[in-house]
């Protein structure tokens, strides 16, 4: 037997340090989430994008969502505003007179002014007269810049409808001569659905402008 074995030598490899393995590991798993947050593989940016996609649709549709209710909403307001209107105007007329006034004018006349609201359906003015002798009342209004006498006045329903100087009034003519401010008097006005309505008023001065022309 010599000084050399018979046996192969067989090397081993040299055990790597302790803690090798999970540095390795942990610089692999570091990659990887790099790559991930990068977007990772093309199927991981596909994945992403098709996430992203259906995430802004999601939005998209909640959007339209809530147009679709807003307009729904105002439409049905509008329906319901036009349905009350509708129901003002064909339903029976509500007249009240409002600050009636009446006024002595040159001439022996006198205007009468006010408002006449109506919250019901239209209405209209027929008549007026007064208690005054010898003096006759009638409907004037605006035509041709012109104050023009009519024998019947539409109300509007679910409106007012203003009698002031330069427009619609109610003329009274022929005052006698004992009838100046302060005088009382009574002006009786006949609507077509609402019957008669009495308002008892006294005159008041005259403005120190003078009225516009009449036809």
């Amino acid at each position: 037997m010599g000084g050399e074995s018979d046996y192969p030598v067989v090397s081993r490899p040299t055990p790597a340090p302790m803690g090798a393995g999970k540095r390795l590991g942990q610089s692999i798993m570091g990659q990887t989430d790099r790559r991930i947050k990068r977007g990772g593989t093309p199927e991981g940016r596909a994945a992403i994008d098709i996430a992203l996609h259906e995430r802004e649709k999601r939005k998209s549709m909640a959007m339209k969502s809530q147009v679709r209710s807003k307009a729904s909403l105002i439409a049905l307001v509008v329906f319901m505003v036009a349905v009350i209107l509708v129901a003002c105007q064909s339903g029976p007329p509500e007249v009240s007179i409002k600050s009636p006034a009446a006024v002595v004018m040159p001439g022996g006349n006198a205007m009468v002014f006010m408002t006449i609201e109506n919250k019901g359906g239209p209405d209209v003015l027929t008549g007026v007269s007064t208690d005054i002798p010898g003096a006759t009342a009638l409907i004037h209004v605006m035509k041709d810049n012109h104050m023009q006498h009519v024998k019947t006045l539409n109300i509007a329903g679910g409106r007012s409808t203003v009698f002031k100087m330069g427009s619609r009034h109610i003329m009274i003519e022929f005052l006698p001569e004992t009838m100046t401010a302060g005088s009382p008097f009574t002006l009786t006005m006949v609507f077509e659905k609402s019957g008669t309505m009495q308002l008892h008023l006294k005159l008041e001065k005259a403005p120190s402008k003078a009225p516009m022309s009449m036809k």
